[in-house]
Parts: C-alpha cells; sequence; structure tokens
C-alpha cells in the first residue's frame, strides 16, 4: 500500500529498513502490566516458555520457536530493546516492548525495525498483533477485568 501523499510504502524508512509498530491501550495499572509481561505467564506469550531470570543484557537466547535473540536495553519499568533474528532469515532485526501508563491505563507497545522487506513487515505484524490480543486476553482473565 502506498501513501497518496508521497506515493512511500507503508512501513519503508529512508535507511533502517522496513518497520512496523503495534499498541494497545490496557485498562489496567502500569505495574499490573509491566509485572504482568516480566512474569512466566507473560514471557510465555510474546517470547516463550522461559525463566524471567533468564533475561540478561548481551546474552544471547535461543527461544523454542527458532527466533534468536539478544536483549541490548533492558530498562526495568521503561523498555526493552532486542536484536531478533528469526532462523529462516538472513537479516536481524530490532525490536523494542515500551510499557506506559499510569494507575488506571497502560499502553503496550511493539516496534520493530530493520526487517528486510514487506513480507517480513507484513509476517511481523501479524505476529505482534496476536500477541498483543493475547496479552490482553489473558490479563483480563488473571485480573477479572
Amino acid at each position: 500500500m502506498k501513501s497518496k501523499l508521497n506515493n512511500k510504502e507503508i512501513g519503508k524508512t529512508k535507511d533502517a529498513g522496513w518497520q512496523m509498530g503495534v499498541r494497545k491501550t490496557l485498562n489496567h495499572s502500569f505495574e499490573e502490566v509491566w509485572d504482568f509481561m516480566f512474569s512466566e505467564v507473560g514471557l510465555k506469550i510474546w517470547l516463550g516458555n522461559m525463566d524471567p531470570k533468564a533475561l540478561e543484557v548481551h546474552k544471547e537466547m535461543l527461544l523454542e520457536n527458532d527466533v534468536l535473540v539478544e536483549i541490548t536495553i533492558f530498562k526495568p519499568f521503561s523498555h526493552l530493546r532486542m536484536k531478533w533474528k528469526k532462523n529462516t532469515w538472513t537479516n536481524t532485526s530490532r525490536l523494542q516492548l515500551r510499557v506506559m501508563g499510569s494507575k488506571h491505563k497502560t499502553v503496550i507497545s511493539f516496534a520493530q525495525e530493520l526487517l528486510k522487506n514487506k513480507k517480513q513487515r507484513e509476517e511481523m505484524l501479524a505476529h505482534w498483533q496476536g500477541v498483543v490480543k493475547n496479552i490482553s486476553s489473558a490479563l483480563e482473565t488473571e485480573t477479572g477485568l
């Protein structure tokens, strides 16, 4: 799809390849969402089965879905950035998770850049949209809201 304003394809950047972003506002406190995202249950939804204690900066981890990740920045109660490479890819992308909020509403955001092409962008957009939907459902189930 091309924007009518500048004839540019959506998601294609000038110098960082392709990118995508998914955001969701949740009716939960910032603390609830942050704690959930980094609990075993939350991590299972967006990274797979893993011990939260295994998250370390500059440690490569092979996830159960054959994605190789390396956390490059982890700022508690703010954001996490990592290198993200599927085993079928020749390139490595950059994924950022942000949690932003207040006492009553919180936004989670997944942004991924350095994607190789439109196909990767569409694949990751669908993936993270599903993840966000599953996080929202799990939080509602866990808190009864």
